[in-house]
């Protein structure tokens, strides 16, 4: 599932909110399931920075999921 950061941050679009609630539906259905939160950028500028950048976005949505009731162990956030 896309999820939409404003420009080159870690700041989730409000566009984005009703798919991740979607998934915080179906993850209290799902006790038992774990999932890995991956953001990927493009081969566009410095790899290093890239990879801080998505690593910040991939954990705004840990964030997100965690503030609305999903448990922090079940979530594994990464930035490639």
């Amino acid at each position: 599932m896309p999820v939409e950061f404003e420009g080159r941050t870690a700041t989730i679009r409000s566009v984005s909110f009703a798919s991740l609630d979607a998934l915080i539906a179906l993850l209290q259905e799902r006790v038992h399931v774990t999932i890995e939160i991956g953001v990927h950028s493009d081969s566009q500028g410095d790899p290093d920075s890239n990879l801080q950048i998505t690593s910040a976005q991939a954990n705004a949505v840990a964030t997100y999921l965690i503030e609305h009731g999903v448990n922090a162990p079940r979530l594994t956030a990464r930035g490639y």
